[in-house]
């Protein structure tokens, strides 16, 4: 447990658990709290190849497909997107720790608070969370309550709910 974030492991069964597992080791990352986020991102899908820009497939929340992996990389995004392991260290790296480090630096967050918010800045980057933190909802600029899916994620991730 590390800020009231459970470090528990990803279910070994879920797709690309051990890609994403490999991933937040890099950062001592809670692996439960990146599944979370590429739930929200692309839900149970274990196709890396379908999840791009035209793709066939409800694999975002609002039925689009607007980016590319496991994680939805749309500014930027490796060479080889494709690969899960390196679509989930470009998201580990670029996006997530970066996130826990500004919350847990600028914030008294703890547990499911700091899940949400750093979901939230992996939607809507760090400033517009911020902003959207200190006007009370920070989930006011993200889609579809993008930080309180991922906590509902979280949960089942951690009590093991959750089976492709």
């Amino acid at each position: 447990m590390k800020n009231g974030v459970s470090g528990a492991p990803i279910p070994p069964n879920l797709p690309f658990a051990t890609e994403i597992t490999k991933a937040c080791a890099l950062f001592d990352f809670p692996p439960c709290l990146a599944y979370a986020v590429k739930m929200n991102e692309t839900n149970l899908s274990n196709d890396p190849a379908e999840m791009q820009i035209g793709s066939v497939g409800d694999y975002m929340p609002d039925g689009s497909n607007a980016g590319h992996g496991p994680f939805q990389l749309t500014s930027s995004w490796p060479a080889d997107w494709d690969e899960p392991y390196a679509n989930a260290a470009y998201a580990v790296t670029v996006f997530l720790q970066p996130a826990w480090n500004f919350w847990t630096t600028n914030s008294p967050l703890v547990g499911e608070d700091l899940v949400k918010v750093i979901a939230a800045s992996y939607n809507q980057g760090l400033t517009a969370a911020w902003q959207s933190h200190l006007n009370g909802n920070v989930d006011s600029g993200d889609t579809d309550d993008y930080g309180t899916r991922a906590v509902q994620h979280y949960r089942a991730l951690v009590a093991g709910q959750v089976s492709s």
